[in-house]
């Protein structure tokens, strides 16, 4: 295995912990206690670490004097080569405010396949890109479509068993599952940088679901 590939699982290992997590610690619950119980733990959680990561930021910028617990370890394993030298963290921060966001407005599920197909779905693309990614994408040269099928795949096989879990009225789960993944794939091939990724790739395909699968929009469990 590559240097490089070892340090990208390491990066990514991080990076993949709300996609596992995720169902376990919102979904869970929700099924058990109520919706606006699961719902309201996705909320508060996402906050949490969208503010961790704000004062991180601080911190890198010496707006703020000392190390923040969880932000800055996180930024030693997970930073890039650019981030490290101008002591910029900002991806995490855009991510778990995308979060926020989605767990106030969207069907928990539906949520939960855009956590799933940024968290694990661009991590595989990353990983499998790293190490065997041979045949480049002609308009992003830093993407491969190897790593687009290893996103690809593992987006359709998380979003299709999590929305067999409330499953839409209309369109079938396995053809929204498809429509998701294939938006994923598109989005994190686009040129650009890697901080709009953050946004597009678990935004867009859930409401792109949303939409297309008629779920109601929530905000905190009511219907809006």
């Amino acid at each position: 295995m590559k240097e490089r590939t070892k340090r990208e699982i390491r990066r990514k290992s991080i990076h993949m912990i709300p996609g596992i997590l995720g169902p376990a610690v919102v979904l869970l619950p929700a099924y058990i206690f109520g919706e606006i119980i699961g719902r309201t733990l996705g909320v508060i959680i996402s906050l949490f670490f969208f503010i961790i990561y704000t004062l991180n930021h601080l911190h890198l910028k010496g707006k703020i004097k000392y190390e923040i617990p969880i932000g800055t370890s996180t930024f030693r394993i997970m930073a890039r080569e650019n981030e490290l030298e101008s002591s910029t963290f900002v991806g995490p921060i855009i991510f778990w405010g995308i979060l926020v966001v989605m767990f106030l407005f969207l069907d928990l599920e539906v949520a939960m396949v855009g956590v799933w197909t940024s968290a694990i779905g661009d991590a595989f693309a990353a990983i499998v890109g790293t190490e065997v990614g041979r045949h480049k994408i002609p308009y992003n040269k830093r993407k491969s479509f190897e790593g687009s099928f290893a996103l690809f795949i593992t987006s359709f096989i998380g979003n299709y068993l999590i929305l067999l879990m409330d499953p839409p009225m209309f369109y079938d789960v396995l053809i929204l599952s498809l429509i998701a993944s294939i938006a994923g794939v598109i989005l994190e091939s686009l040129p650009g940088s890697y901080l709009l990724d953050e946004i597009t790739v678990p935004l867009i395909p859930a409401v792109i679901i949303q939409i297309l699968g008629g779920y109601s929009f929530y905000l905190l469990g009511g219907l809006i």
